[in-house]
């Protein structure tokens, strides 16, 4: 991903920038698309910083079950992810015609697609869990509420970068790589590229003999 330029409420807040109207230790969030504070909200919402994220082990959406109140992920038909925010969710994960009951952003842009929310958490800002429904500021598919995970932005600050890397059994290989390159005294930019593999789980060993009669050997 590219991009141009906490815990729950009681862990650390998002800093407050020098020239907002916010103090240091207000918890800043835009969870219905202008800046507030979590105590100033007039909405139930939990703030995840990228730094409880990182000690949390956070790295998939699914890794957020039982983190938030009333937030529920499972995992439902392989990959699909069945999310529910105070019971309201997907009625049947398999079926990918219905939209869900709540609903999945990036940077406040609706991920429609259930298969997509498996997808790694990759150089965020915070996570912002919104409860109860949300249909008047994120239209449909918030009954229930929302989940936004929110980018890093550029930083005209300084040059800097940061790699990590996974190896796990099944040859599991992951690899993660940020950078943020001031351009200008106005201008910045930031990307993230990531490498994941792993084998399969099964090995097949053989087709078996009633295949031989189709032509399948």
């Amino acid at each position: 991903s590219a991009h141009a330029a906490g815990a729950t409420e009681a862990v650390d807040a998002v800093p407050a920038s020098a020239d907002s109207n916010f103090a240091e230790s207000d918890i800043v969030v835009t969870g219905e698309k202008q800046e507030t504070t979590v105590q100033r909200a007039p909405i139930a919402i939990t703030a995840i910083t990228a730094d409880a994220l990182a000690q949390s082990n956070i790295t998939q959406l699914i890794d957020m079950n039982g983190f938030v109140p009333g937030l529920t992920i499972a995992n439902s038909g392989g990959f699909v992810r069945v999310v529910s925010i105070r019971g309201v969710g997907y009625e049947a994960s398999d079926n990918l015609s219905p939209q869900p009951g709540t609903s999945f952003h990036i940077d406040g842009v609706y991920i429609v697609s259930p298969s997509a929310l498996q997808q790694d958490f990759l150089d965020l800002q915070r996570v912002e869990v919104l409860r109860g429904p949300q249909g008047t500021v994120f239209g449909q598919s918030a009954t229930g509420g929302i989940i936004n995970a929110i980018a890093a932005k550029p930083s005209l600050d300084e040059l800097s970068g940061s790699t990590q890397l996974e190896l796990g059994n099944y040859d599991l290989v992951r690899g993660t790589a940020t950078l943020n390159v001031p351009l200008t005294d106005t201008l910045a930019v930031r990307g993230t590229v990531q490498r994941y593999y792993h084998e399969g789980f099964a090995r097949q060993t053989g087709l078996g003999p009633s295949y031989g009669r189709y032509g399948l050997d």
